[in-house]
C-alpha cells in the first residue's frame, strides 16, 4: 500500500503550547475546552505558526491571508486580538503571539509539560518534533486515530477526577497551563415595577455589579464596560447577536420589580455560544437585604464561572443603610448621563447618601467622579471643581483602597491639575492592578503616556479601554485622537470615519477627523466637515456663508468665526483657553494664541499637559514663551523619558 501524504500544514493539527489547533475546523481546543475562530483568523494562525520565532509583518499577513486586497490596519490586529482570546494570550504580558511595534507579529511558543496526548504519541511510535537550540517548537503534526483515541482518554481521566457538582464550566488546572481570560458582559437590569422613575434602580445594580466583577478576578475576567452595555437597554435584541457585538463569553441579565419596601430580583448567567442558562437566582428581599445584593450576585457569578476565580477579598458594601444605599444608586444613574445638568444632581444625590452615612466609600468615590466631570466637560473651573473632587477621592480611598476607578480619578487629577507626572502614573498601575477590566483606568492612562510620547503604549492602552468598550462612541473617537496626537494622521482619519459612522452627530470625532485630513493633504474634504461642525456649535448658517472657495482660506475664515463665537458663549459657560488658543492659531493670530496658553497656565486647564503632543500648535511651538509653559506644565519638552 502506497503510503500516505501528509497534509499540508493549512490542513493539520499541531500545537500551540498546550492548545491544539484543527485548521479544518477552525477550532482551538484548550483548558477550558473548544474554542471557534473565523477562517481568515484560523490562517492568520497557520501562516505565523509556519514562520514561528520569525516576525511576520502586517503587509505579509494581507499579502498571504487576505490575497493582497485592501483591508485595514483593524482588520489584522481584530484578527491578532482574537487569537490571543482563543489561546488565552495577554497582549501586555504575551506568551504565544508577541506583537514587535512597527514591524508585525510573532507567534513564541514555550514548551508545555508532558500531556497525556504527548505520552501516547510517544510510546505508540508517532511523528517525532524537531526542537530547536532556542527551545521552540515548531508545530507538529498528529496522527489523527492517535489523537482521537488520546481525547478519549483525557475526558475519561478529567470526568474520574472533577466533583460531581462541579458544572461545566470549572476546568482542571495544571501549573504550566496559562489561565484563559473569559469576556463577560452584564446586561443592564430591566425595571418591572412599571415605573420609569424606578430605572435608576436597575441601572444602579447593573453597574455596581460591573465594578464588583471587574475586580472580583482580574486575571482571569474582563468585564465589558457599562457604555457598551447600556446601548442595549429597552431594546428587543437577540441575546446572541448581544454576545456578538461585544465579544462576550458569557452574559448576566436580570430584572428588578420594586413594591414599596420590597424587592424581587430576578438574575440569569447565560452562556453565549449557545444561549443556556449557567446559574439563576430569584430572591425577595427588604431594603436592608438589598444592601448585600450586588456583593452576592457577583460572588456567585463568578463562583458558577469557576471556583478558582473567586479570591478570598470581602466586599464593601455601598452604603450601611438602605436610604443611603439608594442614594447612591440614585447618584450613579445620573452619573452615567454625563450631562451638566445630570452631573449635578449626580453630586447632590451622593452628597444626600453622604448625610446619612459618612462611612459609605461609593458616596465618596461617585461624588468625586460627578465633581470631576464637571470639571472635564466644562461646566465648571478646575480651580472651582478639582479641589473637592480630590478631597472626595481620597476619602474614598481611606475608606476602602480598592476602589479602581477612584484610584483613576485621583491620577488623573494628579496628572492634570497638579502635573505630577510620576504620582499620577503610580495611581493609574493601581487601579490596573486592582481591575484590569477599568476602561477608565486605560483611558486615562492612555492619555498619560501619549503626553509623554510614549505613542506604543498610549495606544496599546486606549485600545484596551475601546475592546472593554466597543460599543461607545466615546471610546472609539478617543483611539483616532490619540493617533491624531501621535501623528499618526492616516489612521486617526480611518478611526474617526469609522467613529461618525457609528454616530454620525459626534462633534469630537469630527474635529479630529477635520484635523487629520488637512494633515493628509484632503483640504477640500477638511472644509466639508468643518461646515458641519460648526453647524453642531451652534454657528448660524448666515456665518458660513461667502466663505472663499480654496479650502485652506475658507478654514481660516471659518475658524475666526468659530473663535468668535466660542468667546461669546464664555460669558455664560465657563471656556477652556486652551480650546481658544487652538483656534487663535487656526485663525492665524499666534500672539493671542499664547496669550490664551498663559491664561490656561493660570487657571490649570486640563487640556495643558496634551500641549507639547497637540498638532495644533506646531506654529509656535519654537517660540520661547511657549516652551516655557511645557516646562511649566512638566511636559515630555522638559522631562522626556529616557
Amino acid at each position: 500500500m502506497q503510503a500516505e501524504t501528509p497534509p499540508s500544514l493549512s490542513a493539520s493539527d499541531f500545537r500551540v503550547g498546550d492548545r491544539l489547533v484543527h485548521p479544518g475546523l477552525n477550532r482551538i481546543d484548550g483548558p477550558a475546552g473548544p474554542v471557534q475562530v473565523e477562517p481568515k483568523v484560523m490562517e492568520v494562525l497557520v501562516h505565523l505558526a509556519g514562520r514561528h520565532g520569525e516576525v511576520v509583518s502586517k503587509e505579509e499577513l494581507v499579502r498571504v491571508v487576505w490575497e493582497g486586497r485592501f483591508v485595514s490596519d483593524d482588520v489584522v490586529w481584530r484578527s491578532i486580538r482574537e487569537l490571543r482570546r482563543a489561546l488565552g494570550d495577554d497582549a501586555r504580558s504575551s506568551t504565544w503571539i508577541e506583537t514587535i511595534p512597527r514591524r508585525g507579529y510573532r507567534l513564541l511558543e514555550p514548551l508545555p509539560e508532558p500531556s497525556l496526548a504527548d505520552s501516547l504519541e510517544s510510546q505508540g511510535g508517532g511523528a517525532g518534533e524537531e526542537r530547536g537550540g532556542q527551545g521552540v517548537r515548531a508545530p507538529r503534526l498528529i496522527p489523527r486515530r492517535l489523537l482521537g483515541l488520546s481525547l478519549l482518554l483525557g475526558f475519561a481521566l478529567i470526568a474520574a477526577i472533577v466533583l460531581p457538582g462541579v458544572r461545566r464550566l470549572e476546568t482542571v488546572s495544571r501549573a504550566p497551563a496559562r489561565p484563559q481570560r473569559v469576556r463577560l458582559a452584564v446586561l443592564p437590569f430591566v425595571n418591572l415595577s412599571g415605573d420609569p422613575s424606578q430605572d435608576y434602580f436597575g441601572d444602579g445594580i447593573t453597574e455596581e455589579l460591573i465594578a464588583r466583577l471587574g475586580s472580583l478576578a482580574p486575571d482571569r475576567l474582563g468585564v465589558i464596560g457599562r457604555t457598551s452595555v447600556m446601548s442595549f437597554k429597552g431594546k428587543d435584541t437577540d441575546l446572541a447577536g448581544i454576545a456578538r457585538a461585544l465579544d462576550a463569553d458569557y452574559l448576566v441579565e436580570g430584572s428588578v420589580r420594586r413594591d414599596g419596601a420590597r424587592v424581587r430580583v430576578a438574575v440569569r448567567l447565560i452562556q453565549a455560544s449557545d444561549q443556556s442558562s449557567l446559574w439563576s437566582d430569584l430572591q425577595d428581599l427588604d431594603a436592608q437585604g438589598v444592601l448585600g445584593l450586588e456583593s452576592h450576585v457577583a460572588k456567585r457569578v463568578v463562583r458558577a464561572l469557576s471556583p478558582e476565580l473567586l479570591p478570598g477579598r470581602t466586599l464593601s458594601l455601598a452604603a450601611s443603610t438602605p436610604a443611603a444605599h439608594d442614594a447612591v444608586l440614585r447618584g450613579r444613574y445620573f452619573l452615567s448621563r454625563g450631562m451638566p445638568d445630570d452631573l449635578r444632581r449626580s453630586a447632590d444625590a451622593f452628597r444626600e447618601a453622604l448625610a446619612l452615612d459618612q462611612g459609605s466609600a461609593a458616596a465618596w468615590a461617585g461624588l468625586a467622579d460627578a465633581l470631576h466631570l464637571q470639571v472635564l466637560f466644562g461646566a465648571v473651573s478646575p480651580r472651582e471643581g478639582v479641589p473637592p473632587a480630590e478631597e472626595a477621592a481620597r476619602k474614598a480611598l481611606a475608606l476602602d483602597d480598592m476602589l479602581a476607578d477612584t484610584h483613576a480619578t485621583l491620577g488623573t487629577i494628579r496628572f492634570r491639575y497638579h502635573w505630577d507626572w510620576t504620582g499620577a502614573e503610580t495611581e493609574m498601575r493601581r487601579a490596573l492592578e486592582i481591575n484590569p477590566s477599568s476602561a477608565a483606568a486605560h483611558h486615562d492612562l492612555a492619555w498619560l503616556l501619549l503626553a509623554e510620547r510614549r505613542f506604543d503604549e498610549a495606544i496599546a492602552e486606549i485600545r484596551a479601554a475601546q475592546e472593554l468598550e466597543p460599543l461607545s462612541v466615546r471610546a472609539n473617537a478617543d483611539v483616532g485622537w490619540v493617533y491624531y496626537r501621535a501623528r499618526r494622521y492616516g489612521e486617526a482619519v480611518r478611526q474617526m470615519e469609522r467613529t461618525l459612522e457609528m454616530e454620525p452627530r459626534f462633534l469630537s470625532a469630527r474635529r479630529c477627523l477635520e484635523g487629520a485630513l488637512v494633515r493628509v493633504g484632503r483640504p477640500e474634504q477638511a472644509f466639508r466637515h468643518a461646515r458641519v461642525a460648526a453647524l453642531q456649535e451652534g454657528l448660524d448658517p448666515a456665518e458660513l456663508a461667502g466663505l472663499p472657495s480654496d479650502p485652506h482660506v475658507a478654514l481660516e475664515r471659518l475658524a475666526k468665526r468659530r473663535l468668535k463665537h466660542l468667546i461669546g458663549r464664555g460669558s455664560t459657560v465657563y471656556v477652556s483657553p486652551y480650546a481658544l488658543a487652538a483656534l487663535y492659531l487656526e485663525s492665524g493670530e499666534q500672539d493671542e494664541a499664547l496669550a490664551a496658553l498663559t491664561r490656561a497656565l493660570a487657571e490649570r486647564d486640563p487640556m495643558l499637559v496634551s500641549l507639547d503632543v497637540d498638532p495644533a500648535f506646531d506654529p509656535i511651538r519654537a517660540d520661547p514663551r511657549f516652551q516655557e509653559i511645557v516646562a511649566t506644565v512638566g511636559g515630555p519638552g522638559s522631562r522626556r523619558p529616557s
